[in-house]
């Protein structure tokens, strides 16, 4: 996989470039399994179901990579997979439009490891591309990942059927 986002502890790794792993990788399916738990599920869209099987992990695998751009979060000590990062890319009025997802397994939220991530993300893709709108949506009822996201610099621009949804303009 190309590394794309680095920080002091993480790297992103696209695996529309995998190399590294595969989808019967077991890391990688642990981490999926541990990640996309039910209460996980609780805070995003309705179609997204927990992830309780190697088997469930390798669909759920396949959904992802249709669905956009999947980002594998790796912690580069443990040289380990700890989460996803999802980028769904599009140009409107000559302005990119990035809708972003982002999602950390459980043993490692509450480490800071959310907020390097995605300040990460913002520094990263300012060098990347020209103007940029990146939006992300997030239920009320998360208030982790709503603190993250204020913290970054993004604003929150409308609420509808329980979900925040945010804009960040670089």
């Amino acid at each position: 996989m190309s590394e794309c986002l680095k920080t002091n502890r993480l790297v992103c790794l696209d695996w529309a470039t995998q190399q590294q792993f595969s989808p019967q990788d077991e890391q990688l399916l642990q981490c999926i399994i541990e990640t996309v738990t039910e209460q996980a599920c609780q805070h995003l869209p309705g179609n997204w179901q927990p992830v309780n099987t190697k088997e469930e992990a390798v669909h759920w695998l396949k959904e992802r990579e249709a669905d956009g751009r999947l980002l594998f979060v790796i912690h580069q000590a443990l040289q380990e997979p700890i989460g996803f990062v999802l980028l769904f890319e599009e140009f409107i009025k000559d302005k990119q439009h990035v809708n972003l997802g982002y999602l950390l397994s459980e043993r490692f939220q509450g480490q800071g490891f959310g907020t390097e991530l995605l300040n990460g993300f913002v520094e990263w893709r300012s060098r990347i591309s020209e103007p940029q709108v990146i939006h992300a949506g997030v239920s009320v009822d998360n208030p982790g990942s709503i603190h993250l996201l204020e913290k970054a610099g993004f604003e929150r621009v409308s609420v509808q059927d329980s979900v925040l949804s945010y804009v960040l303009s670089i």
